[in-house]
């Protein structure tokens, strides 16, 4: 009778634990399920594996460990703070900050249920869900283009090495009867990001000096580099030998598998190397293998702290998914249509560009204007793009210039943030100098979000939510101007067409973009 009762009892308190963590994955649904979208790329194609190696890892641990469960109330802490997260990420439209909101919240339920010793022990695991997590937009295309810089001029060096002439321009590699342009899919991440994960296991597996475990997995960064930037001088290499045929198709593919394959490989010979220097320590290959030893047998007992936990995870299940959190009704102004917005701005003559149906599928946004203004027939256009949405939420924001700079192939010269005086008000921008090849472009672009200026994405992300609560809006707009420099035109004379460009129209786009007091 009492093995039943405890049986029962073990079943209920699984159900809970089920129950909990089943509503948690309700609050952030929305991260979650476009997962596989990211996984579906090269740079996170490993993705579908890290659930599945922490699940294998965490029953290594309790069989190996078996550490004691004891309900705490200290989980409710980390609770409580990846459920702020999660609301925050929720009101400021910021979707990867959802998935840390949700690994925080389950690692706050399993030191409810099961104790801080026991979470402890299963640590590692845990923390290696965090490769599964795609970086921010924003972060992966500052890192993507600083790879994709260094891996072109470590390749230019080996091309040289080699003893052929090449001349290098940002991540254009000329070799005088073509160019090489080490574009997003050359940037190496696709190396990187798994690599990055298996330094982390080799290192968990390595029964040494927290030193050397450190060593293994941050030297995946400088062999991903390394020989990311030694196939492109090998690409460059062989074009020269043998062609242009050299750098496209199944050669460019083949190398990609063999550069991975040769990454691994110095990996793996580096953790030999490490473990041959001193005899601190053994590498743990069990962890290859199915555990040796049984699940251990606990008698779980319910508490106020498990079924507190259970009640909080389901009520803001609730409150995400049913109330306002999510299904917000933002109030939405009324704006002029910006197909009225003027062509004709002062002594400015204007020329209406559209977006493509693809461009403007991506962006989903509500209206927007574009068109080039000259002002003098010999200058340069400006390019005047305002992205207005009505109502920000999770796949509908303002996506910040930047993100398309990178994806474009264009180079970042220079980029800074700074204030302009134009229109009688001093506004926030941010101010880059890009190159693509013999082109060269500057960009001022800030965003217009219910009245205020801002240049800081995390800044209007912050006012973002702190407005849909007291103001109950979410509409904002983007507002970018570029004008590409002529050969002989120096940066003054470009920041000065953009300044006095946007003297004059500044006062058309408030027209249109709603401010904090609603016309």
């Amino acid at each position: 009778m009492n093995q039943k009762l405890h049986s029962l009892n073990n079943i209920i308190y699984l159900a809970l634990f089920v129950l909990s963590v089943i509503a948690a994955v309700f609050i952030s649904e929305s991260a979650l399920l476009n997962l596989p979208k990211f996984w579906g790329r090269e740079e996170y194609g490993h993705g579908y594996l890290i659930p599945i190696l922490a699940g294998f890892l965490t029953w290594h641990f309790l069989t190996e460990k078996k550490p004691e469960v004891k309900q705490s109330w200290a989980g409710l802490v980390f609770l409580f703070i990846g459920l702020l997260i999660s609301a925050f990420a929720e009101l400021s439209a910021f979707q990867s900050l959802l998935n840390y909101g949700f690994l925080i919240s389950f690692t706050g339920i399993c030191i409810t249920f099961f104790g801080h010793r026991f979470v402890f022990s299963v640590f590692p695991a845990l923390v290696f869900l965090i490769f599964a997590i795609p970086l921010p937009e924003i972060i992966f295309s500052n890192i993507s283009v600083n790879m994709q810089l260094v891996s072109s001029t470590l390749g230019t060096f080996f091309i040289r090495t080699a003893g052929f002439s090449v001349f290098q321009d940002g991540n254009i590699i000329d070799l005088g009867y073509m160019k090489l342009q080490v574009v997003e899919a050359c940037n190496g991440l696709r190396y990187l990001f798994p690599l990055m994960s298996l330094g982390f296991l080799m290192a968990l597996m390595m029964d040494d000096t927290w030193f050397k475990k450190t060593v293994v997995f941050l030297s995946t960064i400088p062999i991903t580099i390394l020989m990311n930037s030694l196939r492109i001088g090998m690409i460059g290499v062989t074009v020269n030998i043998w062609g242009q045929g050299m750098a496209e198709g199944l050669l460019h593919l083949f190398e990609g598998f063999v550069v991975f394959g040769l990454c691994l490989s110095m990996l793996i010979a580096e953790v030999w190397v490490l473990s041959k220097l001193t005899k601190s320590g053994r590498f743990k290959d069990e962890y290859l293998r199915l555990p040796e030893n049984k699940m251990p047998h606990y008698d779980l007992k319910l508490g106020s702290a498990s079924i507190l936990c259970t009640v909080i995870c389901v009520s803001m299940a609730v409150c995400f998914n049913f109330g306002t959190i999510k299904n917000r009704s933002a109030y939405i102004p009324n704006t002029p249509n910006f197909s009225n917005f003027p062509l004709e701005i002062s002594e400015w003559k204007g020329r209406r560009a559209y977006l493509t149906p693809e461009e403007a599928d991506i962006l989903n946004l509500s209206d927007y204007w574009m068109a080039y203004y000259k002002m003098n027939p010999e200058d340069a256009p400006v390019n005047l793009y305002v992205a207005y949405y009505d109502s920000q939420r999770m796949r509908q924001s303002v996506h910040m210039p930047l993100n398309c700079i990178f994806a474009g192939g264009w180079e970042i010269k220079d980029q800074r943030k700074q204030a302009v005086a134009f229109a009688g008000q001093t506004i926030p921008i941010v101010r880059v100098i890009a190159s693509k090849g013999m082109q060269k472009v500057m960009v001022y672009y800030w965003l217009e979000q219910r009245g205020r200026q801002i240049n800081d994405p995390t800044k209007a992300k912050l006012f973002l939510a702190l407005d849909s609560i007291a103001l109950n809006r979410t509409d904002g707009a983007l507002v970018r101007v570029i004008t590409q420099l002529n050969k002989d035109e120096d940066e003054q004379q470009a920041e000065e067409r953009l300044q006095t460009f946007l003297e004059k129209a500044y006062t058309p786009i408030q027209d249109f973009v709603p401010g904090k007091e609603i016309k």
